[in-house]
């Protein structure tokens, strides 16, 4: 039976990379739930499933393709089982680029863009801390693109 359940994660593993706890749950799911441990450790120790590389690629492309912030990409995060501690170190190495993602969202959808009163400008705030930038980011953000006198 345990092959079973090595078999099937392995079927879901070539689908789609998946974290610990997404694993733990198709293999639940399918009725493997007393070994899904077993099977989750030994593809830990192979390197087939790997927490802290799923969040370095999630972030990587939540970032530099989705253009969303580290707040957004952590939550995510949280909800697919990785662990704050893990989100919290692989978040770190991104914070430049996040800004710089951030600039390039913003330029890409308000450059020569008039924004004329504070309504327009929390409107655009709005919607960027709901892409998960940081109040910090925006205002920095803002400032480039001298909008901070308004």
């Amino acid at each position: 039976m345990i092959t079973r359940a090595k078999k099937y994660a392995v079927y879901c593993l070539n689908k789609k990379n998946l974290t610990e706890k997404e694993l733990f749950d198709k293999l639940k799911e399918k009725g493997y739930e007393e070994y899904a441990d077993e099977v989750i450790e030994e593809f830990k120790n192979a390197g087939f499933v790997n927490d802290r590389e799923y969040a370095f690629m999630y972030i990587s492309d939540g970032v530099n393709i989705k253009y969303k912030g580290l707040f957004r990409l952590g939550e995510e995060l949280i909800r697919k089982g990785v662990s704050k501690s893990i989100i919290s170190s692989v978040s770190k190495g991104f914070e430049e680029e996040s800004f710089n993602s951030l600039m390039a969202y913003v330029r890409a959808h308000y450059d020569g863009v008039e924004i004329s009163d504070r309504r327009e400008k929390e409107k655009i705030r709005q919607k960027l801390l709901r892409r998960g930038y940081s109040y910090g980011e925006i205002r920095n953000c803002f400032d480039e693109m001298n909008w901070s006198d308004i």
